[in-house]
């Protein structure tokens, strides 16, 4: 699989996306996403592979810190780093070149959903 920034600036490839396949609702994601949720796979760490410069961001999760790892030319999220689960990367769907592959998700933190957004 590939995928990769807005201005293609940063590239990458992963081997498989069939880990957790997330919308999560939560109010950092939401702010973060500048939308509603942000949807995300988790992937191994390690088999992710970015050509290009990142910049990374760290922030206060909820059981320990995230970071961040986005384009500096684009602000495009590619992935996030949960420390809480070492050697899993958190990618982003939409940064996949094709994401028809990602066949079903589960919503987390629906409870903090936006009112107006309807149901999935």
């Amino acid at each position: 699989m590939e995928g990769g920034c807005h201005c293609g600036a940063l590239r990458y490839t992963v081997p498989d996306v069939s880990g957790f396949a997330f919308l999560c609702h939560c109010d950092s994601c939401r702010r973060l996403a500048s939308g509603a949720r942000l949807a995300g796979v988790s992937v191994p760490q390690d088999t992710l592979e970015v050509t290009g410069e990142m910049v990374r961001y760290t922030y206060a999760g909820g059981k320990a810190p995230i970071h961040l790892h986005f384009c500096g030319l684009c602000s495009t999220q590619i992935y996030a780093e949960p420390t809480a689960y070492p050697g899993i990367a958190a990618l982003r769907i939409g940064t996949l070149d094709d994401d028809s592959v990602i066949q079903s998700v589960k919503r987390v933190y629906a409870h903090q959903a936006c009112a107006w957004e309807p149901e999935a």
